[in-house]
């Protein structure tokens, strides 16, 4: 079951359509995947595991601080969290499709070329994002007063985090290095998009 027919099922099950219940049921998914992957994991090489591992950390990082730059840039909003916490589950079976990439060290120049594209569409993407420098330019974007150490530790983060993303794609199997692509391109449009 994909991760949003089990949202669906599980809301119905404890019959929680709140909020709070979707957050609970994205969370018993992603937790359920994750323990799936963490064992399929095992047939990696050590070197892959660890990279594996650093993707993850690092995808979590990179849109953990984008919801927070869009939802603080929002004023609030409970449903930052709900997309954040949906966020954490869909990683998670992009995490198993990466585990059996990685197996396939088949070249191909469309696939390097495809995760190319991606990520420069995604720096693009993000760059004016990031380029805040001052409490009256946030201010001026209607930023709550007080929230410029957030807003620069959420980019600082989302910069360093794309960054190693990056250098992991260098390192993988071209088809490897495109889903971690397709999903960073997907991350840093969607989260700004839904925060419009």
């Amino acid at each position: 079951m994909g991760f949003d027919k089990f949202v669906e099922a599980e809301t119905a099950r404890t019959n929680n359509y709140s909020t709070q219940g979707t957050i609970a049921a994205c969370e018993r998914y992603t937790r359920c995947k994750r323990a799936a992957n963490d064992r399929a994991i095992k047939i990696l090489s050590s070197p892959n595991r660890q990279q594996l591992a650093a993707a993850r950390r690092e995808l979590d990082k990179l849109e953990d601080s984008l919801w927070t730059i869009v939802r603080i840039g929002a004023g609030g909003g409970t449903m930052y969290s709900q997309f954040a916490a949906a966020g954490y589950g869909v990683r998670e079976d992009v995490l198993g499709k990466l585990i059996a990439a990685l197996r396939v060290r088949k070249k191909s120049v469309s696939a390097r070329r495809q995760t190319n594209k991606l990520l420069t569409r995604a720096q693009k993407f993000l760059a004016p994002h990031l380029k805040i420098s001052s409490e009256r330019e946030l201010m001026g974007l209607g930023w709550p007063k007080g929230q410029t150490k957030i807003y620069a530790s959420a980019a600082h983060d989302a910069e360093t985090a794309l960054a190693t993303l990056k250098v992991l794609s260098r390192r993988w199997p071209d088809g490897a290095a495109k889903l971690l692509a397709t999903r960073i391109e997907h991350s840093v449009t969607n989260v700004f998009e839904s925060g419009d």
